[in-house]
This record gives structure tokens, sequence and C-alpha cells, in this order.
């Protein structure tokens, strides 16, 4: 039986964050939302993906803290938001929650529960990796998280807790992480979600300027997936290394398109251990007209490309799992970056899982 197809679409509206959040690189300026005429045309883009065959799946309104960010009240009113919302299964909003009670929070939350009580609304929780040993500030969080998630009358409603990932400064803090059982289960008690990790670093400009760092970002996040993720049953979710170590994940994950909508632009969005938003000039999606027909010409020559490539990067080439990283897009992340190393251990991972 055909699997369907998936698209999740990422768009970057917010603006501003007061807050500094270890690892995070994501620009809080410089979102200027919807081009003229543009949320006109993602409606009807959006319809046509529908018509196709392809199932809405994921929309997510990026990328700053939607209970700071100066524009949130602007977008979430706009009708054609409305509209392209009410078309995805689900839709996704970002928040410390650390911001305190204030009317701005009040009309949010009047906005979600008049606009969108038929909707399935999904939070990112983004936690400081550094606090991950704090129970004081993890109570503050599960309690202005609590208090907000309690006034919302949507359809359903989860959450997810996410890191950013980058080199902590502390062993303690690098340990508890590696700990994941145990801190799971403190997270799904009152997150009822996993721990799970954002790859901000990702974001920095010019990706050929950052390799190093990113290389060694990716390197650190794939050794404690690798190494401390275990599978086990009692955490009622599918670990990370299981999602990443077995064909039937992999197999439907390559029905899945992931775009980046951001001043006018569309961007591929790569999957390694976790998604990459990035806006290089090499992962502009070479669009002229908005159209179906034309995102599928793009993946098509995407993958062409990249096999055309393998002659020239013999590691690749050579391993069982290259089909994999080319629908993910992972060897074109190689050369958008200058790098001929594997960034995506996928055989390490398929292999540690079948040890668990």
């Amino acid at each position: 039986m055909d699997k369907p197809l998936l698209l999740d679409l990422n768009l970057e509206l917010l603006n501003d964050c007061k807050w500094q959040c270890g690892g995070c690189h994501v620009a809080t300026k410089g979102q200027d939302g919807f081009s003229g005429g543009d949320l006109a045309r993602l409606n009807a883009l959006a319809d046509e993906f529908k018509s196709r065959g392809y199932r809405l799946n994921f929309l997510n309104i990026t990328p700053t803290d939607f209970m700071v960010a100066r524009n949130t009240l602007d977008i979430l009113r706009d009708p054609g938001l409305r509209a392209l919302i009410h078309k995805f299964d689900f839709w996704y909003l970002t928040s410390t929650f650390l911001a305190e009670p204030d009317e701005h929070q009040e009309e949010i939350i009047d906005v979600i529960n008049r606009d969108y009580a038929d909707t399935s609304l999904y939070f990112y929780v983004v936690m400081n990796p550094m606090k991950v040993l704090d129970e004081k500030y993890m109570q503050r969080i599960v309690e202005k998280k609590n208090r907000f998630i309690s006034r919302l009358k949507t359809r359903s409603l989860r959450q997810f807790v996410i890191f950013n990932w980058y080199e902590y400064p502390d062993p303690r803090v690098m340990n508890a992480h590696r700990d994941y059982v145990n801190t799971s289960k403190w997270y799904r008690d009152h997150f009822s979600a996993n721990q799970d990790y954002v790859m901000s670093f990702a974001r920095k400009p010019e990706m050929r300027k950052y390799k190093d760092d990113f290389i060694k970002s990716i390197d650190w996040l794939n050794e404690v997936i690798a190494t401390y993720v275990p599978q086990d049953n009692d955490l009622e979710q599918t670990s990370r290394l299981e999602a990443l170590g077995e064909d039937s994940y992999t197999a439907y994950d390559f029905l899945n398109r992931r775009y980046t909508y951001r001043n006018g632009e569309f961007y591929y969005v790569p999957f390694l251990v976790a998604c990459l938003v990035n806006f290089d000039e090499g992962l502009k999606v070479p669009l002229r007209e908005w159209s179906v027909d034309e995102f599928e010409r793009c993946e098509q020559e995407l993958i062409v490309s990249q096999f055309n490539r393998l002659p020239e990067k013999p590691r690749c080439r050579d391993c069982g799992h290259v089909g994999k990283c080319v629908e993910r897009q992972i060897l074109h992340t190689l050369d958008v970056i200058g790098y001929d190393g594997c960034i995506a251990p996928l055989q390490q991972y398929q292999d540690q899982y079948k040890k668990w």
C-alpha cells in the first residue's frame, strides 16, 4: 500500500526575543512577515499540495518565543494565516515559558481560543540545557507552562521539550543529558514528552565559514545519541536511536518534504539527527513559480545531483545507507559546508540499536 506524502512547513515570521538562551543562533530580527501577496499564494500552494495527494502535516510558526515576540498577535489575527493553519493537521509554537503572566499572554490566549479552537496545537518548550539539574528552574517552567496551557481550548494540545545543542561547559550537565532514561522519565512526568535536541548552531550564516564548529557539534550529538540513548519500552515513545536505526522509520521519512519560508523564499530542510534550518544560498529552493510541479522537479534534480557526485565521495558511495542520506539531502549539505566526512552515521545508529 502506498504511504502518504507528508509536507512540513516552517514559517519564519516572529521578530524579537528578550532571552539569551545558551546555544541559540536564531535571527531574532529580520523576519519581514509575508511579502506582498505571499500569504494568498501559500494558501493556494497548500491546496495544490493537498490535491496532489500530500498530507499537510506540520506548520511551524517560528523562530522566536511567541510569548515575547512583538508581532505574535498581528500574525495570529491574520485571516490568511488562520486559513493556512486550518489546512494542516498540526501547528507548532515555541516558547521558553519564562515570561511572567501579563496582558499580552491573555490576548494570545483569547485569539487562540476564538480562532483556533478546532485545531491541534503543539508546543516546543525550549529549556536551558545548563539548568537540567536545577529543580527550582524546572518547576518554575512547569508551573508557567501549565498555567498557560490550562487556559487553552483547542481540539488537542501536546508539548515537546527541546534543548539547544552545543558544547556544555559543565561536565555534570553533559552527564545529565547522557542519562537519557532517567531525565526522559522526569520530562514525561511533567511534559508528557521525552527530551529532544535542536540544532540551533546550524542556523549560523555562511555554513562553510563555520564548518569546523558545525562538524564538532554534530559529532557531539551523534555520540550522545548513538552511545547513551537506549531503546526502552517503558518510555512509551520510540527513542531517537530506534527512529534513526530502523528501516521502517527511514522508509516512512523518505516521503516527508520539509521547507522553510522566510522573506519570500523557500529553503530545503535537510534531516540529520534533527531538522537543519539554515538560509545559505545553497539550500534555497530555486523556484520561479510556486507550484507542486516545480517543487517536485527541484527535489528530483537535487536527488540526481547528489547521486552524480558519489564518485567524488568514496565513503558515501560505498555505504549501504547512501540512499537514505540522499533522500534527507545530507550529501547536498556536505557540499554546502565543504566537508567530505560523515555527519549522519546511520550504520552506527543501527548497529548500536541492535545491541540494546
